[in-house]
């Protein structure tokens, strides 16, 4: 009994040993619960997505519906035609027919109007400067002036002549197909730009000769003029002036371009530097060097050229200066036909490389080199400058006219270029830089788009979006037949396609992708991550306790 009062009054008494025990154990293992969740929520919750977010790679975003949908813009070119006529009824019939003829058309929008000519200016005339000086009517880049002559054989035997303006005049009984065929081949040259639209939108196309020599689309471009003397002790050419030579010949003819591109203007001289090839002894006498020697004539000059002075491509106008013992030096093209500044069948003293630039010879006379030393070389610049300036009409794309049946061309003015061969460039310009910025945005919106860790900043995003605008407002303009500003709007976006495009800021992420960043950052957050998840276990045991024990109660 006595026992048995005292276990009573022991269960009757306070909380046994093993329960303070056991209620501390249940305290601890809250705390280690609660310990375990801050800190899964700290990392996992908070942690985690910071991280995620101050390692992430700002791109801006950019509009890559509207530049997939380039491919959707049409491309033409609209052309103000005006027809002048004495007859009414025969200047109908004439534009009905250049209508028809120019419906097949696939890059071209030509709306031909008439004008009534004026008979008193028309018999004035007495001779083709006045007939050129009559047609000055103001007309704007890309306009051309059809006008009729009566007694056209007055100035030239062919029914058609092309002026040096923007005026062709015609007799009256030229034909609309003739006249289709002149501002097909010479003034539109339709055929040029339908061949450069198909090979820069397939990158696959078959270039023309034009295009193949043509000068690829830049900002602007380096012309550097070059004198080479291989011995200045034997040849004395101290007495020349190449800067006042450049600035006779060269500069008026870059200046009538100047709506096309931006040209820089140098020049230098090299000395002690020899042809490394010997050339041959010539039938008729002299030396000549044939086509395929040429490459090795070049090579040696072009290490001492230094051309690189800015990222625009340069051309190069060199004047070589034979030594009395290679002279005179004459060169032969592959094409034996060519003849051309030499006065002998078969050679010529100049050729030019597709890209690159020309080379003239100028040899000194054979009564020069047999007289005292050093040898006097008397340069002749206005045969040089005429070989200069027709290689550069063929390096900056104006294209040597093939013949048409009772149809000519007045010859060149001392400028050497005409205003329609200027619109003409431009029309080719525009078009290769609206292809070539709706290839670079294109290609830079795919690469952007497949590698998702490169950065694009603001000033990528707004150079792309420029370029987009560029665009559309340049094939607007051309459209409407405003070539000035279609071409401004087309180099405007392609620079700033090609901007964006050479962006440094889009390097800086592009050798660093996902796998390696998860390679850097895992040895870091591994470590911390096990604890973790190893009191999640432990927690999962600890509610999975809880709940048992409380089915128990139940």
């Amino acid at each position: 009994m006595t026992v048995s009062s005292k276990e009573g009054e022991t269960s009757r008494g306070g909380p046994s040993q093993s329960t303070k025990i056991s209620d501390k154990k249940d305290n601890d293992a809250i705390y280690r619960v609660y310990s375990a969740l801050s800190f899964f929520f700290m990392l996992i919750v908070v942690g985690f997505p910071l991280w995620w977010k101050t390692t992430e790679v700002h791109r801006e975003s950019l509009p890559y519906t509207e530049i997939s949908s380039l491919n959707d813009l049409k491309l033409s070119f609209h052309v103000n035609a005006i027809v002048s006529t004495l007859d009414k009824s025969r200047g109908e019939d004439f534009i009905r027919e250049l209508k028809k003829l120019f419906r097949t058309s696939e890059i071209y929008n030509i709306n031909f109007t008439w004008v009534d000519a004026d008979r008193a200016l028309l018999g004035s005339m007495k001779s083709i400067t006045d007939l050129e000086l009559s047609s000055m009517s103001r007309l704007r880049p890309g306009e051309i002036k059809l006008l009729e002559i009566p007694g056209l054989s007055r100035f030239c035997p062919d029914q058609i002549l092309v002026g040096q303006r923007r005026s062709i005049y015609f007799s009256t009984d030229a034909s609309p197909l003739r006249m289709h065929d002149v501002l097909h081949k010479w003034l539109l040259q339709e055929e040029t730009l339908v061949q450069t639209m198909k090979s820069l939108s397939s990158q696959t196309g078959e270039r023309d000769y034009t295009s193949r020599y043509r000068l690829p689309p830049a900002e602007g471009y380096n012309l550097l003029v070059t004198a080479v003397n291989p011995d200045p002790e034997s040849l004395n050419t101290s007495h020349w002036d190449l800067p006042q030579a450049i600035s006779d010949y060269i500069t008026p003819f870059l200046d009538k371009l100047s709506t096309v591109a931006n040209f820089s203007l140098r020049s230098q001289w090299i000395y002690l530097t020899p042809l490394e090839i010997r050339p041959c002894r010539a039938p008729e006498g002299g030396f000549v060097l044939d086509a395929e020697s040429l490459p090795q004539l070049i090579t040696p000059l072009e290490k001492k050229l230094a051309s690189h002075v800015s990222n625009n491509p340069c051309i190069q106008l060199l004047v070589y200066v034979p030594l009395c013992s290679e002279s005179p030096l004459r060169l032969q093209p592959s094409d034996p036909s060519v003849s051309k500044y030499s006065g002998l069948p078969g050679y010529t003293m100049g050729f030019h490389s597709p890209r690159w630039g020309g080379l003239v010879l100028q040899n000194p006379t054979a009564d020069a080199c047999t007289g005292p030393q050093p040898v006097l070389v008397n340069p002749d610049w206005p045969s040089l400058a005429a070989i200069w300036l027709q290689q550069l009409r063929s390096l900056i794309g104006i294209p040597e006219h093939a013949p048409i049946a009772r149809a000519s061309i007045m010859p060149e003015p001392q400028a050497a270029v005409r205003l329609w061969e200027v619109d003409a460039l431009m029309r080719i310009r525009a078009l290769e830089q609206l292809l070539s910025a709706r290839l670079t945005l294109q290609s830079l919106s795919a690469l952007l788009e497949e590698i998702s860790n490169i950065v694009i900043g603001k000033d990528v995003a707004e150079a792309v979006e420029a370029g987009v605008e560029g665009l559309h407002t340049s094939v607007e303009h051309l459209a409407s037949g405003n070539l000035a500003r279609g071409l401004s709007s087309a180099r405007n976006a392609f620079l700033q396609a090609e901007a964006a495009f050479t962006d440094p800021s889009l390097l800086s992420l592009l050798y660093f992708p996902d796998d390696q960043k998860y390679a850097v950052y895992i040895p870091l957050f591994l470590p911390v991550m096990i604890p973790v998840v190893m009191s999640l276990r432990k927690m999962k045991t600890w509610i999975s306790v809880l709940r048992t024990e409380k089915l128990k109660v139940e």
